[in-house]
């Protein structure tokens, strides 16, 4: 009787290592083999490891990849499970993470707790693989082959014919002779005028304003093109530099003069009016009176008489004249 249970004790302990496949595998709660969890499962891990019978081993759970000897070992559990094997290699179901987060993983058995992969230590789940997966893990999208490009026929296409350029009127090495100082020029179009020639801009003269040229030539690379340059005191705006080819000669206007004011014609005095007074000659009316005079003149007896009385009619005569004068004079006066 002692003998069968002895045999049969030893046939259960040594069927793991006998009758059954060494290799750990992972299941769910219920016991199902698998390698497809859900975010917030619970992992377990069982089967047979060999080289960590009889030893107190450490499960990690780490990020997939192909792993070899020497390699770091790391958990992402939040927990490492220590697991003590029996002799035989057997590992009864064992929850080895509570609460799983997605992503790709593989799960280590390390044998002699130190960290690092050893040769020996094969009880790997996912050593060239993928061990198990948790939620949905993106599949690395294939790199397509490419595809070789068709050489294109080339495609010859004519040039539009370029557009030729206007000439450029080339600029005489010599001075040029076009005007002179004080010549009379004006703007054929908009031109710039500089501070000196081929220099700093100062302003812009319109078309048609006239100037008087004060300096020049002087030749100067407008553009990368030599020009002759002249100073022109213009009649508006701002003066300086300008380019000769903006520039053409002409008449310089006749400045507007204000008529003189045509003087007042001095007053002519006028002619005085002298008045000619002419003493009337005495009018002897009365005859009688002068019969008398003669009788009296002829009167030789009474000499003396005679010159009195003489004396006496000429005064009264020129007393006569004097009283009509002063009447004519009173009168022409009053006229006036």
């Amino acid at each position: 009787m002692k003998n069968t249970l002895f045999i049969t004790l030893f046939l259960a302990l040594a069927m793991p290592a006998f009758g059954q496949e060494a290799g750990v595998y992972l299941t769910d709660a219920s016991g199902n083999k698998i390698t497809q969890f859900n975010v917030g499962d619970s992992v377990y891990l069982e089967g047979i490891c060999p080289s960590a019978g009889g030893v107190s081993a450490r499960i990690y759970i780490t990020p997939d990849k192909t792993w070899k000897a020497g390699d770091q070992l790391q958990d992402v559990s939040a927990g490492i499970e220590a697991l003590q094997i029996p002799s035989n290699g057997t590992i009864v179901s064992t929850k080895i993470w509570n609460y799983a987060n997605g992503g790709a993983y593989d799960a280590i058995i390390d044998t002699n707790n130190d960290m690092i992969l050893q040769d020996y230590e094969s009880c790997i789940v996912g050593k060239t693989d993928i061990g198990f997966r948790v939620g949905i893990v993106a599949t690395p999208t294939p790199t397509p082959t490419p595809v070789p490009t068709p050489t294109p026929t080339p495609v010859v296409l004519t040039p539009s014919p370029t557009p030729t350029p206007a000439p450029v009127t080339p600029v005489p090495s010599q001075p040029s002779q076009l005007f002179t100082l004080d010549s009379y020029v004006e703007t054929k179009s908009l031109a710039n005028v500089r501070k000196s020639p081929g220099g700093t801009l100062l302003g812009q003269q319109l078309s048609g304003v006239g100037g008087t040229v004060i300096g020049g030539p002087v030749q100067a690379s407008l553009s990368g093109i030599p020009q002759w340059f002249w100073n022109v005191n213009f009649n508006d705006g701002p003066d300086g530099w300008v380019a000769e080819f903006t520039l053409k000669s002409a008449t310089k206007p006749v400045p507007k003069t204000e008529p003189e004011p045509t003087p007042e014609p001095e007053a002519t005095p006028e002619p005085s009016q002298e008045v000619t007074i002419t003493e009337p000659a005495p009018v002897l009316t009365e005859k009688p009176f002068e019969g008398n005079l003669a009788q009296v003149s002829e009167s030789a007896g009474n000499s003396g008489w005679n010159s009195f009385l003489g004396a006496a009619v000429i005064g009264l005569a020129i007393l006569l004249g004097l009283i009509i004068g002063s009447s004519i004079i009173a009168r022409a006066i009053r006229k006036n």
